[in-house]
């Protein structure tokens, strides 16, 4: 038993915990001490019997029920939940004993110092909102009726299953500690673009972070409103810049690396839905698993078309090759316009929700995010924002990119940043003018992996599973689909001809073609 009086066995015989580790990110909230299910608890044993290893995986290898939810809370649960396998590789026992624990009451007994800053004092003076409209997460807000309800915290908490898609597709809560990790990694890498963390309990996949208070929105409704935001793109690409360069061989050793690697690895659930949902089930005329759907029977046609297209196929598969022996950094692995929140300020941006994060190739990342501003682009006609707007919107793309570029090389000139194994050598340096041809082979090779991922992006979100508000939110049939086919051309030119484009704003051209054709039409 631990100091807890927590246990872990196999058939009655204790298994010897060799460390405790704990994950908190409020020092205050650490240095209470409180039960030990605020931490992120993951003990770590070592059983020397064989027969015993084949039995643990035996009787692990099943997910324990996640704690039921009733009326937006954690639901009543008397017993500690059975021991399960955590992807770390090692037993993990529920600490949480609660006996009807709500989010206010979870807050209030587990995580005292949030409760404290939300200038409360009890349980009772908490209130709670259900505020998710995803396709994975219950998302909640919490705060303190007594302080006007100006004191918040965002509480986050994993379904065991895909939730567009219902209980038959089910997926591991431990994605939630994914996200946790990915969420730390990047504050460290980019403190100023993320949301500050409060805790976490991987007993009950659930994060503990920071409230983005009005007038900070998610940026796929401001471009649905006509917002404009001045350093929006050159926030996020700066945001690339500094979690892929500080994530990847450029800060890290080999050794370093390899762990990272490996431990990302283990989100291979998240990583078989990206494959599946972007880079194959599109393609397909029948993916029960993912069921496409697109407006019918306006583009029923280009569906087909889509489905014939061997050279296209062939290309999405090039493309999933490299997605998944190609791994260079850590990607957000979802950065779409629904993963960051904005205001209309200087820096007000900040990126979120990175359950998907693996290591892979680092054009995916840059690429997902300039797909989704197109994808607003083609939108336009159908909101009626008029035609400036639009071509703001598509010269955030250039902003974005040249955000991106610029801030790598800058890291990558940096010596204080620049420690890892690729292109650093201080014992023999390489010559500057050798360094600039590196630099530049570098970023072409990012550059056109992103163009192709986002051509991928832009398909999928059009005749795939998950949709786009953008486009959804169009209520006459007619022009969403004339949008949605200007879409579907773009994407299908990024996929087939990246390696063809010399610049961005090319790619940008591109999308004047055919976004323009849509005004020609006579919508705005």
């Amino acid at each position: 038993p631990d100091a807890h009086g927590s246990e872990a066995s196999i058939r009655r015989r204790p298994l010897r915990v060799s460390q405790t580790r704990f994950r908190f990110s409020d020092a205050a909230a650490a240095a209470s001490r409180g039960p030990p299910a605020a931490y992120h608890w993951t003990p770590r044993w070592e059983p020397k019997n064989p027969v015993l290893i084949l039995l643990f995986f035996s009787v692990t290898r099943h997910r324990p029920p996640p704690p039921p939810i009733q009326n937006g809370f954690l639901g009543p649960h008397e017993r500690t939940l059975p021991t399960s396998c955590s992807c770390r590789g090692g037993p993990r026992t529920d600490l949480v004993r609660s006996a009807n624990p709500s989010h206010p009451l979870f807050l209030s007994t587990h995580f005292p110092a949030v409760l404290s800053g939300l200038g409360a004092t009890s349980a009772g003076d908490l209130f709670t909102s259900e505020v998710g409209d995803g396709n994975l997460n219950l998302v909640f807000i919490v705060g303190a009726a007594t302080a006007g309800g100006q004191n918040r915290v965002v509480v986050k908490q994993a379904l065991p299953y895909l939730r567009c898609l219902g209980e038959g597709w089910g997926l591991g809560r431990e994605r939630a500690m994914f996200e946790f990790e990915a969420l730390s990694a990047q504050r460290k890498a980019c403190e100023e673009f993320v949301p500050g963390l409060h805790g976490f309990s991987e007993a009950h996949s659930l994060i503990v972070m920071e409230y983005l208070a009005p007038p900070m929105v998610l940026l796929r409704k401001g471009l649905i409103s006509g917002i404009r935001y001045p350093t929006m793109a050159s926030d996020v690409g700066r945001f690339c810049a500094h979690t892929l360069f500080k994530t990847s061989g450029f800060a890290l050793s080999p050794t370093a690396f390899r762990h990272r690697v490996r431990f990302w690895s283990s989100n291979s659930e998240m990583c078989a839905l990206t494959e599946a949902v972007v880079f194959t089930a599109p393609f397909l005329a029948d993916a029960p698993r993912t069921p496409n759907r697109w407006t019918s029977p306006q583009l029923d046609a280009d569906k087909a078309a889509l489905e014939a297209d061997g050279a296209l196929r062939a290309a999405a598969a090039r493309l999933l090759g490299r997605f998944v022996g190609t791994a260079k950094a850590l990607l957000h692995g979802d950065l779409h316009t629904g993963s960051v929140m904005a205001k209309p300020e200087e820096g007000g941006t900040k990126v979120i929700d990175p359950e998907f994060g693996c290591y892979g190739p680092m054009g995916f990342d840059v690429g997902m995010f300039p797909a989704n501003l197109l994808l607003a682009f083609v939108a336009q006609p159908g909101h009626r924002n008029g035609g400036e707007y639009a071509e703001w919107i598509l010269q955030q793309v250039g902003i974005f990119w040249g955000a991106f570029e610029a801030g790598f090389v800058a890291l990558w000139d940096d010596p204080v940043e620049h420690t890892g194994f690729m292109f650093a050598s201080p014992e023999a340096p390489l010559p500057p003018p050798v360094v600039r041809e590196e630099q530049r082979r570098f970023l072409r090779g990012v550059l056109e992996d992103a163009l192709g991922f986002a051509g991928l992006e832009m398909v999928r979100r059009i005749v795939g599973v998950a949709h786009v508000e953008e486009l959804e939110s169009i209520e006459d049939e007619g022009v969403r689909a004339g949008c949605e086919r200007a879409g579907l051309e773009i994407g299908k030119r990024l996929i087939k001809s990246a390696v063809g484009f010399a610049s961005v704003e090319e790619v940008a051209q591109v999308a004047r073609d055919f976004g323009g054709t849509q005004r020609e039409s006579g919508h705005p």
